[in-house]
């Protein structure tokens, strides 16, 4: 008479007496397997959605599903399964297999047994390792199942094969009971009524089917028969097969390199940051990018200038434009900078807008020449202030630009003056600069 499988949990399994050790027999207790499995599940970052625990001969032989989130496919989940026995009828073994969703069947794949160990010596050590061994590779075993998963499913049969694979398993190989073929037949029977034919014209199908009549095997037999008929429907009537990765469980698992990224400063950071999300002061960029036309700054002097203001810091003195340590930051808002050595600027600064929206110009003509003071200095307020009450201006080739109220301007000397590299520019000068125009 057939052994009945019977459920069981955790705490049962843990009291389940042991039996006694001796010189040719070495005790692995359920115990030790379940607090190792689900230690090494979590320190592997993988989740328990569901415990099966499955024994016979009160509890001294179990087999254990335990089924892992997975979203890598829609129709199968991962399971880790491990058999263990204390009346010698069932060796030690642990392995990743297949949860079907669409009919709660379990499965195993080629991968089959990863180790199946005899309760003699150090079993119980080298039990503890190989269950640390088969989780590292988890992912593996599983990819490994969708593949065959997916070559199934690409196989087109029709109900004449279904019949035809089905009589070979239960006639010709011998790998079918009685009542497994039975269970098969029912449960096709049922999809038809239910007019639920979901994979009905492919392999897949007839595998789930299978894999269903499988399910309550006797403990002892299952795991074995079980490999035995997914080889079979394989090899025999599967069209596709993919190469599978070979997984050698006592092979160090190589991690993936990690490229190594060089580190950023905080105003490249700060630079970065503004280009991901958008969000910057478009009106203190362009404020610098008008004093760097008026002042002449060089690339890095600007550069550095407006790293200090992204960076919240402030700085009396613009770095020397020969220090090759200054590293300027990509601009952020899409401002191209030409270099130069060293810059010359018309007196008159042609000057379009100002932060804000504000304009001091309708048109894009130059402006007055404005006559640097002697430290080479330009104050914003005080060119503005000067354009302001001129009642006339004349542009650099002498065309005359009439100005609402005003017919004359008297001629001023166009000479351009080069800024030197000493130039002192400071971020709290050009702010206030700025706040005295609004």
């Amino acid at each position: 008479m057939p052994v009945k499988n019977k459920i069981g949990d955790e705490h049962f399994l843990k009291n389940v007496p042991l039996p006694q050790e001796t010189k040719s027999y070495t005790v692995i207790s359920h115990e030790d397997i379940i607090t190792k499995v689900e230690q090494t599940l979590n320190d592997n970052n993988f989740y328990i959605k569901n415990k099966k625990y499955q024994y016979s001969f009160g509890g001294e032989v179990v087999l254990a599903s335990l089924e892992i989130h997975s979203s890598k496919d829609s129709d199968i989940g991962m399971t880790f399964n491990w058999c263990n026995s204390y009346n010698k009828k069932l060796r030690f073994g642990c392995y990743v297999g297949g949860f079907i969703y669409s009919n709660n069947a379990m499965f195993v794949g080629s991968d089959g047994i990863n180790w199946l160990r005899k309760h003699t010596g150090t079993a119980n050590e080298e039990s503890m390792n190989v269950i640390e061994n088969v989780i590292t590779y988890a992912n593996e075993f599983f990819d490994n199942l969708i593949c065959q998963k997916n070559d199934m499913r690409n196989t087109p049969i029709t109900a004449d094969d279904y019949n035809n694979i089905l009589g070979q398993l239960y006639f010709g190989q011998k790998q079918l009971t009685s009542s497994q073929a039975s269970a098969i037949i029912k449960v096709k029977e049922e999809r038809n009524n239910n007019n639920d034919f979901t994979d009905d014209n492919n392999l897949w199908g007839l595998y789930k089917d299978v894999m269903y009549g499988l399910d309550g095997t006797d403990v002892t037999k299952w795991q074995l028969q079980q490999q035995k008929v997914h080889y079979t429907i394989l090899n025999n009537w599967c069209a596709y097969t993919t190469q599978l990765e070979e997984i050698d469980i006592n092979e160090p698992k190589t991690q993936p390199q990690v490229a190594q990224t060089q580190e950023l400063t905080v105003e490249e950071e700060y630079a970065e940051y503004c280009v991901d999300n958008s969000e910057y002061d478009l009106d203190l960029v362009n404020y610098y990018m008008l004093f760097n036309s008026i002042k002449g700054l060089t690339q890095e002097e600007f550069c550095n200038n407006f790293s200090n203001w992204a960076s919240g810091q402030k700085e009396d003195t613009v770095n020397d434009t020969n220090d090759d340590t200054v590293e300027p930051i990509p601009p952020c808002v899409g401002h191209s900078l030409e270099t130069e050595e060293e810059e010359t600027i018309n007196d008159t600064p042609e000057i379009t807008g100002i932060p804000n929206g504000n304009t001091m110009s309708d048109t894009d003509d130059d402006e007055d020449n404005i006559q640097p003071s002697e430290n080479h200095q330009v104050d914003l307020e005080e060119s503005i202030t000067e354009v302001e009450s001129e009642d006339t201006k004349t542009n650099q080739f002498g065309d005359e630009d009439h100005i609402d109220g005003v017919d004359e301007i008297p001629e001023q000397d166009n000479t351009s003056t080069t800024v030197e590299d000493n130039t002192y520019v400071t971020v709290d000068d050009d702010i206030e600069d700025l706040l005295d125009l609004f």
